[in-house]
């Protein structure tokens, strides 16, 4: 695997609630810090000798104790070890970079790093770095036109970026067909839109993909499809067709239709702006569902209160850039930038 080009550690950022009594990791109770780093790094040494497999580590040395400050007096927060010890980091880490100690338990799901993107001489993604890992839910909000739908449609090369990299499990996202098919059978996309054949039945709607992408006979392809529209709840209506379905229940029809290829991520792209209000829930109940299973997801969107019960950290992007990241109580209740102040105080009110 290709290793993971991690940045110089960033300056602690203060929490706004009040600090905890500082707690000293379980580590450095026993050993001075030193050692407790050595210590670190040993271990992801010997892991990767036991477990050929792993051609890399990361190691939160803060074994109790997360707070940074706590990390900062005890030492190195996590060390990260590539196969051939071409390098070994240290340091803490700000909200935006929490899910690099996440990698002791899965893959990075999807890497961007430094991307820019054009529309002509509009600039509308600037320097974009993000990372997801694996099982990771991300909600990225933001003012219309920010570049929030266009940053996910790159990550399956819907559009295609002009400088930066994106990596997906571990894939480069390049001019290579073979790694586009590769990422693009492990990216599922839920569009505003439904996109749904109206000649063809809900059921066959779903099963086309797997026949025409996966080579699955129809009899496989429609069980499949049978499972999935149950998982969202709508079994019941296999055999209409899309115009005899309410925008909720065709947009639970797209989501199994995802579902169908099982990809191991799910993009969504404000998949309730085109819906009533009274069909939001629907929707939304569907995602939280996948979200609890597991699901690595992206969504874009603008109904906060999803963002809140589900994401592990919520993205704020304007003007094409990545303005705030944060956990969803310390992004809502004392977000850190004016502007995210803005929109919040625009959306929720």
């Amino acid at each position: 695997m290709t290793a993971i080009d991690i940045s110089t550690p960033v300056a602690h950022i203060e929490p706004s609630a009040p600090p905890k009594p500082p707690r000293k990791p379980i580590l450095h109770l026993f050993f001075g810090d030193l050692v407790a780093s050595v210590l670190t790094v040993t271990t992801g040494f010997l892991l990767m000798l036991m477990i050929p497999a792993l051609n890399w580590a990361v190691l939160d040395a803060v074994w109790l104790a997360h707070d940074p400050s706590t990390c900062r007096e005890g030492g190195a927060c996590w060390a990260f070890i590539t196969a051939k010890f071409r390098f070994i980091i240290f340091g803490v880490y700000p909200p935006e970079e929490q899910w690099r100690p996440l990698l002791v338990t899965g893959l990075i799901a999807i890497e961007v790093s430094a991307l820019d993107k054009w529309y002509g001489t509009f600039h509308v993604l600037r320097n974009i770095n993000l990372g997801v890992a694996a099982g990771e839910r991300i909600v990225v909000c933001g003012p219309s036109g920010s570049g929030k739908s266009t940053l996910i449609r790159c990550v399956n090369r819907l559009e295609e970026h002009q400088r930066g990299s994106i990596s997906v499990n571990g894939i480069a996202l390049n001019e290579s067909v073979k790694n586009l098919d590769a990422i693009r059978r492990e990216v599922g996309m839920v569009f505003q839109h439904f996109n749904l054949f109206p000649h063809l039945t809900v059921k066959e709607n779903c099963a086309l993909p797997q026949i025409l992408s996966r080579g699955k006979r129809r009899k496989d392809a429609e069980e499949v499809a049978t499972h999935f529209l149950g998982k969202v709840r709508i079994p019941e209506q296999a055999d209409k067709y899309p115009g005899q379905l309410s925008g909720g229940q065709q947009q639970r029809v797209a989501i199994a239709r995802a579902l169908c290829m099982t990809p191991k991520i799910m993009l969504f792209d404000e998949p309730t702006s085109a819906l009533d209000p009274e069909m939001v829930k629907e929707v939304l109940d569907t995602m939280v569902t996948l979200a609890g299973e597991g699901m690595t997801m992206i969504v874009v969107t603008h109904e906060m209160g999803f963002a809140r019960k589900v994401a592990d950290r919520v993205v704020f992007m304007e003007e094409g850039q990545i303005v705030e990241i944060n956990e969803p109580q310390a992004f809502f209740d004392a977000p850190e930038q004016e502007s995210t102040k803005r929109f919040l105080a625009n959306i929720m009110h």
